[in-house]
């Protein structure tokens, strides 16, 4: 009889779940992921279809095997490695055999003036991608071009 092994992935982007198909294919395996994100795993690498009309739905990747838990908009905020237990912003204690960091990484942003202000976004997630659309669908003032006047030239 083939034992049980608890495996929790903590990361739900395209490496996750690549990890999630291979190792639900080994019998006895049991996965819980978890990720941060408020949806299941999705396409990043095309995630500029986004803007040219493709929706969330189209970019995500199929459907975790039946085998995996799969926790979306919950974040592990503990990993206790001598007991093996994750500990996530809903209270949850999870135990593993196994803990795969899948976390994927945070987009760099240049320390420059300017980088906190309104409208002012990474590009990482749909949800970034949300909030630059929504940033571009406000009105606007037309830009108060200073100190360029047009000057013809004689021959």
């Amino acid at each position: 009889m083939a034992c049980r092994t608890d495996k929790v992935v903590v990361g739900n982007g395209m490496v996750g779940h690549r990890f999630v198909e291979l190792a639900a294919a080994i019998p006895g395996v049991a996965i819980t992921v978890l990720g941060e994100e408020p949806r299941a795993a999705y396409d990043r690498v095309h995630l500029s279809d986004y803007f040219a009309g493709a929706s969330a739905s189209d970019l995500a990747l199929p459907a975790a095997p039946s085998t995996a838990t799969v926790r979306v908009g919950e974040r592990v905020t503990a990993i206790d490695r001598e007991s093996k237990t994750v500990r996530t912003d809903r209270g949850r204690r999870i135990g593993y055999d196994t803990l795969v960091l899948a976390t994927g990484s945070y987009p760099f942003v240049p320390t420059i003036d300017g980088r906190d202000r309104p409208h002012c976004h990474v590009y990482r997630t749909i949800e970034d991608l949300d909030a630059i659309a929504a940033s571009g669908a406000m009105p606007r003032r037309p830009p108060h071009l200073q100190g360029l006047h047009a000057r013809r030239r004689s021959p």
